[in-house]
């Protein structure tokens, strides 16, 4: 391992640096968690993991095959490769592990919130775009050319990594791109150094990407049976539910019924709705997660039952609200989908709405109103009407629209009028009784 002793020489200081700044960052997590000192270690890693790859693609080969074959033989050239090639993207990946760990080290679940970054690869990007520099100062490219092809290909990574996850959410394709970056740093160290055949560099790296993401995804079912929290093991049923692998389903759909965790139901809905797979819930599981404590939860569960023919009590949900509205107060006036769910089953239930609207506080209000407005009957002008002059600018904007949208008119913009103005209050109430009239 010669010439791995030299580089570790020749980068002690920076490693003496690395080592003191990564104590630090312990410190910061653990007392008062400044997110100045992570820019500060995450900059400083990304200069050393250049600076190291620079200092590798200065090594000249030549000068240690000699020595390496009469003291190695036959494994002289792999023993080359691994110290050239492997090992600076090896620690490279080790520090960013390291600074997964230290990351997640004031969560509750640590180690295994560490765990679950690393296998998740994050902060592993700085491999690729060491890989990218390696490239670069390989061929001894000009600066001229150096320089922006590093950026230019850095940044292009970013953005290519970047729309793949946003775009496949969950399932096989994760884990067939994951394969892919794997294999692409294994094709490029091949290639460069052995120059093999491309066909033999496709299926090793291949073979090579396949054996570490199934390790992960092994990784993280053998995780599972050793951590005791529920909390942690619902964490790792849903990260393998990403990558389209259905492990512990029941357990895991068993518990957030039970605990109601927002978190866990969002995740697990938006994995499994993205793979195609409906959301199963009984009648009863399904409203006990409607009516819970948390308003976001209610809505988003709410979207899911208007896309099915469930009878849900229209007093139930309004009630729900009511007393919502008391302890959320804001958080209901955007539960729109609340609102739209209230509205299918309001039909006969008009009275109601309006008695706790008058009741009601702001929130209350605004929210009722949304459920007037997919509701749309003229019942509500009437109520609507007053509040279109209220001192809330947010009460008498949504007061005004309700109206808009229950009339199908604009009378603001046909008078050219401000909404609130008594000719444009007047026209409305002169529409209602012409259509009761009519009526």
């Amino acid at each position: 391992m010669i010439i791995t002793l030299e580089q570790i020489r020749k980068l002690s200081i920076f490693l003496i640096i690395l080592f003191l700044l990564l104590l630090y960052n312990i410190y910061s997590k653990l007392f008062f968690d400044w997110y100045g000192i992570d820019i500060i270690v995450r900059s400083y890693s990304f200069l050393f993991s250049f600076f190291c790859i620079f200092n590798y693609t200065q090594i000249d080969i030549e000068q240690y095959k000699t020595i390496y074959q009469k003291r190695y033989r036959s494994y002289a050239n792999f023993l080359l490769f691994f110290e050239t090639r492997l090992i600076p993207f090896l620690f490279i990946y080790f520090v960013s592990t390291l600074h997964s760990l230290i990351d997640t080290i004031n969560k509750s679940n640590w180690p295994y919130a560490g765990y679950f970054g690393i296998l998740d690869g994050r902060f592993t990007n700085i491999v690729f775009y060491s890989l990218i520099l390696f490239i670069v100062l390989r061929y001894r490219l000009k600066p001229s050319l150096a320089i922006p092809i590093f950026i230019g290909a850095s940044i292009a990574f970013y953005f290519l990594d970047k729309a793949v996850y946003d775009t496949i959410i969950a399932g096989w394709g994760l884990i067939i791109f994951k394969t892919i970056k794997v294999a692409t740093i294994t094709a490029v160290l091949l290639f460069e150094y052995f120059q093999l055949h491309i066909l033999s560099i496709a299926a090793i790296s291949l073979i090579t990407g396949i054996l570490l993401i199934t390790g992960a995804m092994s990784t993280y079912i053998m995780l599972y049976y050793q951590a005791e929290e529920p909390k942690t093991k619902n964490e790792i049923s849903i990260k393998l539910l990403r990558y389209g692998i259905h492990w512990k389903l029941d357990n895991l759909k068993e518990s957030i019924i039970t605990s109601l965790n927002y978190k866990d139901f969002t995740l697990y809905s938006t994995y499994l709705t993205f793979l195609g797979i409906p959301l199963d819930f009984t009648y009863d599981e399904w409203l006990r997660l409607l009516f819970t404590d948390t308003i976001e939860m209610s809505d988003d569960i709410a979207l899911h039952l208007l896309q099915k023919e469930i009878n849900i009590p229209f007093d139930s949900i309004i009630d729900y609200a009511y007393n919502a509205s008391i302890i959320h107060n804001q958080k209901l006036q955007s539960a729109q989908h609340l609102a739209q769910l209230a509205a299918r089953f309001a039909d006969g239930k008009e009275q109601k709405i309006i008695d706790l609207f008058e009741k009601g506080n702001m929130s209350f209000k605004i929210w009722a109103m949304n459920v007037m407005q997919h509701h749309n009957k003229m019942i509500y002008i009437p109520l609507l009407l007053p509040h279109c002059t209220d001192i809330n600018e947010t009460m008498s904007s949504t007061a005004y629209s309700t109206i808009t949208k229950i009339t199908g008119k604009n009378f603001s913009s046909q008078l050219n009028l401000p909404y609130n103005n008594p000719k444009v209050l007047r026209a409305i109430k002169d529409f209602y009784f012409q259509k009761n009239t009519i009526q």
